[in-house]
């Protein structure tokens, strides 16, 4: 995997950690294939108090492994590690073919995800199946990071 850190951290949270954190949960989400193909982005940047973080495709039409997930660096170690994991399982979604967001005009507010179209309109963003997903695989995989740490005695 090519991974890229962008934009400054915080103290409270180096950029050694964001980057080992990355680095483990692309191993756990990947298989190998995909992994020595994917070009992944980490920018940490200011966003707004309600947003956490998100994952964007670099340029679909090129290529299906380059990804951006931005994360919001005014926050603690333990929330930007577990927003870069949801945002890590949203990327193994784009990549595996889960999920699909549309950027057509004319379908703008559809996705299909494992095989079924849903309206971003009419369903309400804690019901998106993609969501529950992402939310109920972070905390696994923040704390199998943090064990895995402890356990090599680097934190």
């Amino acid at each position: 995997m090519k991974l890229t850190i962008r934009g400054r951290s915080t103290k409270r949270v180096p950029r050694s950690l964001i980057e080992a954190a990355a680095r483990w949960y692309a191993r756990k989400l990947f298989d190998h294939k995909v992994l020595r193909k994917l070009h992944l982005t980490v920018h940490l940047k200011k966003m707004s108090i309600d947003m956490l973080g998100e994952c964007v495709y670099k340029n679909p039409r090129k290529c299906n492994y380059k990804y951006e997930v931005v994360i919001n660096k005014d926050m603690g170690e333990r929330r930007v590690l577990t927003t870069l994991a949801h945002e890590m399982v949203h990327t193994a979604q784009y990549v595996s073919g889960r999920y699909v967001s549309y950027k057509r005009e004319s379908m703008r507010h559809l996705v299909k995800y494992e095989g079924e179209y849903h309206d971003l309109d009419t369903l309400d963003y804690w019901d998106h199946p993609w969501e529950i997903d992402a939310a109920g695989r972070e905390l696994g995989l923040y704390i199998r990071f943090i064990n895995h740490m402890v356990d090599k005695g680097k934190i």
